[in-house]
This record gives C-alpha cells, sequence and structure tokens, in this order.
C-alpha cells in the first residue's frame, strides 16, 4: 500500500504528494500501470510502448522520453522506497501544457492460495469506447469496483452489445481448449501487457492461440479459464457467474510457470540506465 504520506513525480520532479494534480472529468487522462517488484519496474519498454500509443490515440501529447521516465521511476522508488507495489503514471493536459505525473497506488496482489482455488467473476454490460487505449473512465471504473465489493467477485468481465465477452474492467480474459488457448481479439479489448507476455509463452509451449470473438452465451461448453494482468499475472477462474470451472488446469499451470520465469528474467535484465 502507498503511505498516506509520501512523494511523488510531477513533470519530471520529485515533490511531496500532496502537490499531485487532482483530475476532474473534463480532463483526457491516458494512465499507465506498472507494477514494482524489487525496486524494479515490471516489463518496463512494453509498458512505454503502450503509453506511447495511448497518447496516439488519444491526442494526447507525451512530451518526455522512454529514457526520462525510466529515470523519474528511479528517483520516485528511491524517494518513497518502493520496493513491491504497482505505480501510476498519468497524462494530461494542464493549463494549455502537457503534462505527466506518477505515484503509488493502493495495491494487493492475489494471496498464493487464489492461484489453486481460482477466483469469482462476474458479468457486467458494458464496452469501452476505444479498448485500445488506456483512458481515464472513473465513472466506470466506480460502476465496476461496486459490484464486485457487492458480489465478492474478483473481476467483472464486459459484454458487448452483440453479447460478446471482452475483457476485464483490469483484466484480459482468456478460455482454454485442449490444446489451445482462446482469448477476443485485439480490436476489441485493451492490449495488456501480461496479455501480450500470455500469447508469445503460449506459442512457445505449443499452445495453439486463438483470437476470436467470444459469445457469452458459449461460456458453459469450456471447463477452464483464466484472467491475465499487472497485479495478478496469471490467475484461473474458478467461477464465472454460475458457471464452474476448473482452477487446476495444467495448461494454464504450465503458462503461469512459464511467466513466472519471464518476470524474473526481465526483471534480472532491466537497469535504470536504459543499458539492458
Amino acid at each position: 500500500m502507498k503511505p498516506k504520506e509520501g512523494f511523488c513525480i510531477v513533470n519530471g520532479e520529485v515533490v511531496p504528494y500532496s502537490q499531485k494534480h487532482d483530475l476532474f472529468s473534463e480532463h483526457t487522462v491516458v494512465y499507465e500501470v506498472i507494477r514494482i517488484i524489487g525496486g524494479r519496474p515490471l516489463f518496463f519498454r512494453q509498458h512505454m510502448l503502450r503509453l506511447e500509443n495511448s497518447c496516439r490515440i488519444a491526442n494526447v501529447v507525451l512530451g518526455w522520453s522512454s529514457l526520462q521516465i525510466r529515470h523519474a521511476i528511479q528517483n520516485l522508488v528511491f524517494a518513497d522506497n518502493a520496493q513491491n507495489v504497482n505505480l501510476k503514471i498519468e497524462v494530461f493536459v494542464h493549463s494549455s501544457c502537457p503534462c505527466y505525473q506518477m505515484f503509488l497506488i493502493p495495491s494487493s496482489y492475489p494471496e498464493e492460495a487464489l492461484y489453486n482455488q481460482g477466483v469469482s467473476v462476474g458479468l457486467l454490460r458494458a464496452e469501452r469506447a476505444n479498448p485500445n487505449a488506456k483512458i481515464l473512465n472513473r465513472p466506470f471504473v466506480s460502476h465496476a469496483n461496486e459490484l464486485m465489493k457487492t458480489n465478492n467477485w474478483y473481476e467483472v468481465l464486459l459484454v458487448n452489445g452483440e453479447g460478446e465477452v471482452t475483457e476485464g474492467s483490469r483484466s484480459n480474459f482468456f478460455l482454454i481448449e485442449k490444446t489451445s488457448i482462446i482469448t477476443p481479439p485485439l480490436k476489441s479489448v485493451l492490449p495488456g501487457i501480461t496479455r501480450q507476455m500470455v500469447l508469445k509463452l503460449a506459442s512457445e509451449i505449443g499452445l495453439e492461440v486463438k483470437e476470436i470473438s467470444v459469445p457469452s452465451a458459449i461460456l458453459p461448453n469450456y471447463r477452464a479459464a483464466f484472467l491475465s494482468g499487472t497485479s495478478p499475472g496469471i490467475l484461473p477462474i474458478a467461477i464465472i457467474d454460475d458457471i464452474a470451472y476448473n482452477p487446476l488446469n495444467p495448461t494454464c499451470h504450465k503458462l503461469r510457470e512459464a511467466y513466472n520465469r519471464l518476470v524474473f528474467d526481465d526483471l534480472s535484465s532491466f537497469t535504470y540506465d536504459g543499458i539492458e
């Protein structure tokens, strides 16, 4: 968890957290959430590429280089002694000037038991206006969080106007079918960093990847499913609404083992000077 008092970065400078901009609905805010493990950002390069793409889609200027942001993260990690926590970057226009800020956010990660037990997930009729960009939408986030709290769900899966499951409110979604994995096509979802890693690893371990539409009506036809995301990594699903799944599916377990090795390799190769 982020301490109540601490620091944040505003336009590259370390300042007290109290100086963070409070952004309201009239701002278009592009954002990125990066997991810090052992003081290092996980999959930093991939997150920066997605941040740059989101800014292009939203027509928001990102006036700082990847190396400048890397150094800013280093300064914040040092100032707040951040070891295992999520960090949020927000890019926006303030008084006609491009701005960015970054700060630590309240972070929680699934207990190890949930990787064997799986999690409960609900369905929500909703879709993002532009799923390929991470643009802040507070009303949507508040509604999804309230549903999860009320129903004791770990996540909600979005169902679009065509009755297709697209993605989670903060994750991507996969079904497992024998020697293949199925996930909604990129045009319909946020290009999750963990999703990218899952697709890469699936091919490497001999799994067929099918990026196809997933009508909610076919969910009972599958016996295993999982979520992917910055905080949970690869997390099996036990229940979607009232449909039960096998959280101990061996394919999911194999993918998670491969993912954990990839995390270790990425963190081991990362340096704050930009030379990897």
